[in-house]
């Protein structure tokens, strides 16, 4: 039922975008049409690629496009079946470029979590941090406390979230108990 909800509501919003670009008097019908058919497809192939995540990854409960982001990516929220050491959802970005290629970030949860709890990313903490992606081909951030993945295809796209929800289980593990 949210599924569906999620869809109807992503439908619409594309509409309202739609009645913001008419302008009769600054556009031909044709010209109208186009657009029209043009943002029905980017709303079609959006869903698709929703339903296609779904159906691909058993660990992934539910996958939401995230609109009005600071990046010209497309970008997925995915939920997962996975829990983190408060029983709470793992939540993963799923960032798609205009060439179709993706990675996956966690956007600096897992590791702010650990900040919350009094853990220091640095030295010897940070070295280990770093091990344990590293066994997952995850990749810290240095700057932030994001983890992410390389780029990948749709088609390997599966493995990248396993191996990801691994590494985060990991540090709860080594570190939250």
């Amino acid at each position: 039922m949210d599924q569906r909800r999620t869809e109807a509501n992503s439908l619409v919003e594309g509409l309202k975008r739609l009645e913001k670009v008419l302008d009769p008097s600054k556009r031909t019908l044709e010209e109208v049409r186009h657009e029209w058919q043009e943002e029905i497809e980017n709303q079609v192939h959006t869903l698709t690629t929703i339903r296609r995540i779904e159906r691909m990854h058993d660990e992934i409960m539910s996958v939401t496009i995230l609109e009005n982001t600071s990046t010209d990516s497309v970008v997925y929220e995915l939920l997962t079946d996975r829990l983190n050491h408060i029983n709470d959802h793992i939540v993963l970005y799923k960032v798609v470029d205009n060439e179709g290629q993706c990675y996956l970030s966690d956007d600096g949860y897992t590791l702010d979590e650990l900040k919350m709890h009094g853990i220091q990313i640095s030295g010897k903490t940070a070295d280990r941090i770093d091990e344990l992606l590293a066994d997952h081909y995850v990749y810290r951030s240095v700057w932030q406390y994001t983890l992410y993945t390389g780029f990948c295809s749709e088609d390997k796209l599966g493995d990248v979230v396993t191996n990801f929800l691994d590494a985060i289980e990991s540090i709860y593990k080594e570190f939250m108990g």
